[in-house]
């Protein structure tokens, strides 16, 4: 009898041929050494398999930069990380055999900013024998196939109207759809001391000097009442400060004046001097200062699972023309938080 201790895990189909004329010249150009970036790239490619999308970048070229160093990071097929032993693997038997100076090459994990999304649609049941639920189910298996195949790539860009476009095109019975998209994190918290993060997005925010918040929350649980994050200005004109606040009764009640700060022009938030009750994980929602979307050095985009609503209603204009639906027509609304 043979027990599986251990699945397999990394390789993938075989390489296409578009695959193999892209990567077989630098592999080649390479000459089995790393010196520049794509030689790092084309080497890591050709010897380790489990590669969805690869980056490499100097450390020079950070804001704060780090002479000496390669950055690589990698998304495998199918998971978010590589193992702890195959980085190992990628370092000492693939890279420093071939390396070339006093270069240090380190591989740290992909980044990633959520996006969530809320579309809203109008359609005309007159082009369709689907239902609401079904035409519901259309898009979001659009909007699927849109994260697998064009995000969760270092290269892979958000571009608002394209996703909007491949929306409408989803079904003939689409009349129109209105999308917003804001970016996410995650954090998990600690319940026993004040927490401190730092989080980088992969945009700038939406930039303001008023009072609308740029920032929100999934609940944060403090003594048992829910809380929200929220921003407001400060003497700076970048900089954002956050607090913990409820509404009762429309009243906003504040909790912890000032939780940190948001630098509008980076997308760059520290969150702490919080204990929350539970260490269940928290989501932090910031507007975005552009409707395109686009990541930077280990940075990738997705779109959260759970963070896609999708609400649809009869175009009564298509329906029974300009003159019988007009005055029964509702614009469809601009998503915010």
């Amino acid at each position: 009898t043979i027990t599986t201790v251990t699945p397999s895990i990394g390789g993938w189909e075989k390489e296409d041929i578009e695959n193999v004329r892209y990567n077989a010249t630098r592999y080649f150009a390479s000459q089995d050494r790393c010196v520049t970036e794509s030689d790092y790239l084309s080497i890591i490619s050709n010897q380790f398999d489990d590669i969805e999308t690869i980056t490499v970048y100097g450390g020079e070229s950070l804001p704060t930069p780090e002479y000496g160093k390669t950055f690589i990071s990698i998304k495998p097929y199918q998971r978010d990380n590589l193992t702890t032993g195959e980085k190992d693997e990628i370092i000492n038997k693939i890279l420093r055999p071939k390396q070339v100076g006093t270069i240090t090459p380190v591989i740290i994990d992909p980044d990633y900013t959520n996006i969530s999304l809320k579309v809203n649609y109008k359609y005309n049941p007159n082009r369709t024998s689907l239902s609401l639920l079904d035409l519901n189910n259309q898009i979001l298996n659009t909007i699927n196939t849109y994260n697998s195949d064009v995000l969760q790539k270092f290269s892979g860009v958000f571009r608002y109207s394209n996703l909007v476009a491949k929306i409408d095109n989803t079904s003939p019975a689409i009349t129109s759809n209105i999308m917003s998209a804001i970016m996410y994190k995650e954090v998990t918290p600690k319940n026993n001391a004040n927490n401190y993060f730092e989080l980088s997005f992969t945009n700038s925010s939406f930039n303001t000097t008023g009072n609308d918040y740029t920032i929100n929350s999934s609940a944060i649980i403090i003594n048992g009442i829910s809380y929200f994050l929220a921003d407001k200005p400060t003497d700076e004109t970048d900089k954002r400060q956050l607090f913990l606040y409820r509404k009762v009764d429309s009243n906003v009640q504040v909790l912890l004046s000032n939780v940190g700060y948001l630098i509008q022009s980076s997308g760059f938030i520290v969150l702490k001097n919080f204990t929350p009750d539970t260490t269940d994980n928290i989501k932090i929602y910031v507007r975005p200062g552009s409707l395109d979307l686009s990541p930077k050095y280990n940075q990738l985009l997705k779109i959260g699972s759970s963070e896609v609503v999708i609400q649809g209603e009869i175009d009564t204009i298509a329906v029974g023309g300009s003159g019988a639906g007009a005055s029964q027509y509702t614009p469809t609304p601009i998503a915010g938080f």
